[in-house]
């Protein structure tokens, strides 16, 4: 059963890839520094709803401070700091968990805090659609 539509292989961080019952939406590399990027941006299906996980890395390891903002339907839902550690870059052996519901405008945005420097970012959504 196909609950969306879209290309579901490539790189976009405006679409989300529907593929069956699975949902998948990729940024790429994306290079942030101080001003906020937003890394991935997109509408959810109106019948169904999301179960998945948000998954970030950075291409370097560096010793500044990310902020990271998940925002449903222009309200932030989850902020976090992000900061790199030797053991765990960025924290990011920790998946964030997320419900997201149908016809839902989903965008995620990352900057810098502490300089300006860029640094290839990637950020990965993965889940299961329930109707």
């Amino acid at each position: 059963m196909m609950l969306g539509g879209s290309n579901p292989v490539g790189v976009s961080r405006t679409s989300l890839h529907y593929i069956g019952k699975h949902i998948s939406a990729t940024s790429g590399v994306v290079e942030v520094g101080q001003t906020p990027v937003t890394v991935l941006d997109f509408t959810t299906a109106a019948d169904s709803y999301i179960l998945g996980h948000i998954q970030i890395c950075c291409d370097n390891q560096v010793s500044d401070n990310y902020e990271y903002i998940i925002k449903l339907d222009g309200q932030a839902v989850w902020k976090q700091r992000l900061t790199e550690t030797v053991q765990d870059p960025f924290g990011t052996n920790y998946p964030i968990e997320i419900v997201i519901p149908g016809q839902t405008r989903v965008e995620i945005s990352l900057a810098n805090v502490s300089q300006d420097v860029s640094h290839g970012w990637s950020t990965i959504l993965r889940g299961r659609v329930y109707a």
